[in-house]
């Protein structure tokens, strides 16, 4: 995540003529992942400084694309880059960083998506799961066509003719 965020935030800084753009960019990477929650605010300071003193609307760019960023990454790139390396549904990730961050705050949606995949391994080494087979009193019996469902019967006769 730290290397699509300073790839992101290159382009930018390189598009508005930024100097120092790389530098700046790496910065941004490095520091908004290894400071929680707040990273991406502090490091995207120092690219708003130097972009400012380019042409203060060029601060201004920096500052929107900062605070997008961070929502497109808390909302959309975490989720679906963490599911894939804990190996839960994104959708679970998600709701687990809403809920820990509701509970605990920025800790609680630090620790969530660990939390969510240690109780999933968990579950899946300790409880029992039980195979869903079919019921004959619902399917019915399969002799001579009975209990057979509509769109398979055609299929038989598909195959066997008229």
């Amino acid at each position: 995540m730290a290397l699509v965020s300073a790839i992101a935030h290159y382009i930018l800084l390189q598009a508005l003529g930024v100097p120092y753009a790389p530098v700046l960019a790496v910065w941004v990477g490095l520091v908004s992942q290894f400071i929680p929650a707040i990273g991406t605010y502090l490091a995207g300071a120092l690219p708003m400084l130097i972009a400012f003193t380019v042409d203060p609307w060029y601060a201004l760019w920096v500052l929107v694309f900062v605070v997008a960023y961070q929502q497109f990454e808390n909302y959309v790139l975490q989720p679906r880059l963490t599911a894939r390396t804990v190996d839960i549904h994104p959708a679970v990730a998600f709701g687990s960083v809403i809920a820990g961050t509701a509970l605990l705050g920025a800790a609680g949606a630090l620790i969530a998506i660990p939390a969510v995949a240690t109780l999933q391994a968990f579950l899946g080494a300790y409880v029992k799961r039980y195979d869903v087979t079919d019921d004959p009193r619902i399917t019915g019996h399969r002799q001579s066509g009975r209990g057979v469902l509509p769109a398979q019967r055609v299929r038989q006769r598909g195959q066997n003719g008229p």
